[in-house]
């Protein structure tokens, strides 16, 4: 993927461009199924990694250079916005959204994912929503 911002063009019109290699992280097996599957529908050449826990994910955010991660908020022995802030540290030009059931959670996790520059999107998550949010806006040429 190309540094964001940077679109690919084609006859003067701007291609959207899509995350090459995405980081999931959900501690519910069927919700990395779920995601997992959309994603490689909607971007047969993206690459997905999984992980279950924020344990398994951090040495993959240290050794991987994501252009997305998509992270649950409870994820057992962590939070997502503590994995968020991580790859954010790490992966500055990432798109990173962060996922919960619990309206709560969000509501919590608000004003610092924004901060951040994170994605809030509640579960169930509407899948044409997620993918728009995670294409990589292009520059517009005349």
């Amino acid at each position: 993927m190309t540094p964001q911002g940077v679109g690919i063009f084609a006859r003067g019109f701007a291609l959207p461009m899509v995350p090459q290699r995405v980081l999931l992280v959900d501690d519910q097996p069927a919700a990395l199924h779920f995601l997992r599957s959309g994603l490689l529908h909607a971007w047969p050449s993206c690459q997905v990694d999984l992980a279950g826990n924020a344990t398994q994910a951090e040495p993959l955010i240290r050794r991987h250079r994501y252009d997305a991660m998509i992270t649950d908020y409870h994820l057992g022995d962590g939070t997502g916005l503590d994995l968020a802030r991580l790859a954010r540290r790490r992966l500055p030009l990432a798109t990173i959204v962060l996922t919960s059931a619990s309206p709560y959670a969000l509501a919590d996790a608000e004003i610092e994912a924004r901060e951040c520059c994170i994605g809030l999107l509640p579960k169930p998550i509407e899948f044409s929503r997620l993918l728009q949010s995670l294409q990589v806006d292009p520059v517009v040429v005349p």
